[in-house]
């Protein structure tokens, strides 16, 4: 087990095929029939509209334990899972178990009728960042705790591949990792 304390809130962020496709009036109705259903393992609360906001954080499904959103940072929509609770498990498996909880999401959208056809993921590469400016501070010793953690969580995942790594340069975000994977995932 590491003692990687940077990690207790972790985003991982897929990104998606074609987004011009994605109507993001279509996830408002999805994520209330969610709450609805209470269809993920988490307590799911209400949904928050910030499509207004350019390179935004788009739609947003509140969750007790994380948010789960149509993120559009950087100008680039994904499908974005915040963990905001704390977590008893060690950094490998909670970098695993927010990358799974972030596929099962993808899989379910993939599967609404509003999106069938239209949604894709790409599954050659996913963003990791760490949600906490003084734990998972953005400089290389910050990125020097997480890549550990964050290399055997990639090999459980998805098995011995050469990733490549980029890390957001600027000290002023949060401290972010684009991983790039050769032999790519499935959901």
């Amino acid at each position: 087990m590491s003692d990687s304390p940077h990690l207790q809130h972790i985003n991982i962020k897929l990104f998606i095929n074609d987004s011009a496709e994605i109507d993001l009036e279509k996830t408002i109705p999805l994520f209330h029939s969610w709450i609805q259903d209470q269809s993920l393992d988490d307590l799911l609360i209400d949904v928050a509209d910030y499509r207004h906001v350019p390179s935004g954080p788009g739609v947003i499904l509140v969750g007790h334990n994380a948010h789960y959103s149509f993120d559009n940072a950087e100008g680039e929509l994904g499908i974005l899972y915040n963990r905001k609770t704390v977590s008893e498990s060690d950094p490998v498996e909670q970098l695993c178990q927010a990358a799974d909880v972030v596929r099962t999401v993808c899989r379910m959208i993939a599967e609404d009728d509003a999106f069938k056809g239209r949604f894709g993921i790409a599954t050659d590469r996913i963003q990791v960042l760490v949600n906490d400016r003084l734990l998972g501070t953005n400089d290389q010793e910050g990125f020097d705790r997480l890549l550990p953690d964050l290399s055997a969580a990639l090999v459980r995942m998805f098995g011995e591949q050469d990733y490549e790594f980029e890390r957001a340069l600027d000290p002023r975000k949060r401290l972010s990792v684009m991983v790039r994977i050769p032999q790519g995932f499935t959901l």
